[in-house]
């Protein structure tokens, strides 16, 4: 956990996809053991450049985020809300949407219309999304949303500050120390493994781990601040999700 905030949430569907695999499919398993047996090489860059690469795409949407919309500052609707929401989505909702003309137009697929309404209402909303694409930044995204509801739509990456950063690093590092002495006991990986299935779950487990914690929990702590630091400084009424993993 980090403070009072239990990490499982981020990676239980990644494991329950791991563990369905091994129960269901046997060449899924032994494939995933192969990789991680023959590209040690390859995994190991894969995942100590993994932190780089995250803070690389946080750091190049909140510069892009704050030149195409307005800084991180706390603001009020130009109407004066009834109440502040703050509504929080992921870039792959924003898609072509058929409207009752049958006229398609860009809009969040989850809250755009929630969010409409609420602006119909004399809410102030203020959205926010993070990017879920895999590799690359989601740059056309970010100006199709300034173009189509002006400065409705932000990158929560505009909240990012160097100390957001550091705190990330310090605290998924000590996690990351914490998972090595952990995973070089031979009697805990031994464990993990069902001794009637020549497939080694606890080898399976055990890469997966090594993502979690030299990357993924650095990854989840950077968001967990940033959140904490949206919430402090727009001090909103109401938070509008998507889904309770956001």
């Amino acid at each position: 956990s980090y403070g009072d905030i239990s990490l499982w949430w981020f990676y239980e569907p990644g494991l329950c996809f791991l563990v369905e695999n091994y129960v269901r499919n046997k060449r899924y398993s032994e494939k995933a053991i192969k990789n991680g047996k023959y590209k040690h090489i390859f995994k190991f860059a894969k995942l100590r450049l993994a932190k780089h690469y995250i803070a690389f795409r946080l750091i190049m949407r909140a510069i892009l985020g704050k030149v195409i919309s307005k800084c991180a500052k706390s603001r009020q609707s130009k109407d004066g809300g009834i109440c502040k929401v703050l509504a929080i989505s992921y870039t792959n909702y924003w898609k072509k949407y058929p409207t009752p003309q049958q006229k398609k137009r860009n809009k969040d697929t989850m809250l755009g219309d929630i969010i409409m309404a609420l602006k119909a209402k004399n809410f102030n909303v203020i959205a926010l999304d993070k990017d879920d694409s895999k590799f690359f930044i989601d740059f056309k995204t970010m100006i199709e949303k300034r173009i189509h509801e002006g400065e409705l739509w932000r990158p929560v990456e505009v909240y990012l500050t160097p100390n957001i950063v550091k705190k990330a690093l310090k605290a998924s590092k000590k996690l990351e120390e914490e998972w090595n002495k952990l995973k070089n006991n031979d009697k805990f990986i031994d464990s993990l493994n069902n001794p009637y299935d020549s497939i080694q779950l606890g080898t399976l487990l055990k890469n997966f781990l090594d993502e979690v914690f030299m990357y993924g929990n650095f990854m989840a702590i950077l968001h967990i601040e940033l959140m904490k630091r949206v919430i402090e400084i727009e001090k909103p009424d109401l938070i509008l999700m998507t889904c309770a993993s956001s």
